[in-house]
């Protein structure tokens, strides 16, 4: 500090002696603290990026849709305002993408969309988990969203796509797993 102004030159520092004077440890500190502070943040931030490996991609359900779609427009009314409320939505966040528009890089993979709405649940790693083709009301999306993301689960724990044969309590009561025939 000198005359009452905060400084980092080097004659006010040292009063033009070459000597630090009084204040001036007060003046190189902070900044200095405040640098330090940055970068030992930095450096353990790229350390943790480092060891927990390639970033995790989330799940997500892809909705293709178009601008004429009346069926993507009932969706939209219907489930689009309180998609992202529910646990599915939690579960896999929802992307839109127009069918017409060019396929954005990471979805390019994705082939065979035909109708609107068409709904791709795509894995932690991006890869196609299932589809929901068309739009008919909404217990029957919930119904087979629902089966999808049992898929998804099943994947993330078993390595497999299949869903888990009903345990034989579940048969005695006669519930049964979502797929499972009826026999």
């Amino acid at each position: 500090m000198r005359n009452g102004i905060l400084t980092s030159h080097p004659e006010a520092i040292t009063g033009g002696s070459g000597a630090a004077g009084p204040g001036a440890e007060a003046v190189m500190s902070r900044p200095a603290a405040r640098l330090r502070l940055v970068l030992v943040l930095l450096l353990l931030a790229f350390a943790f990026a480092a060891a927990s490996g390639p970033m995790a991609q989330a799940a997500q359900l892809v909705m293709f849709d178009s601008k004429y779609c009346p069926w993507c427009l009932r969706w939209k009314r219907e489930i689009g305002v309180i998609y992202d409320k529910t646990e599915e939505g939690r579960k896999a966040p929802l992307r839109i993408v127009d069918r017409d528009d060019p396929r954005p890089d990471d979805l390019k993979h994705i082939k065979g969309i035909y109708w609107t709405p068409t709904f791709v649940l795509l894995d932690d790693e991006g890869r196609e988990v299932g589809r929901i083709e068309g739009y008919q009301y909404e217990g029957a999306f919930w119904s087979q969203l629902g089966e999808l993301l049992r898929k998804l689960e099943a994947r993330r724990t078993t390595g497999t796509g299949k869903i888990a044969p009903a345990r034989p309590a579940e048969k005695e009561k006669g519930m049964r797993p979502p797929g499972a025939d009826k026999s």
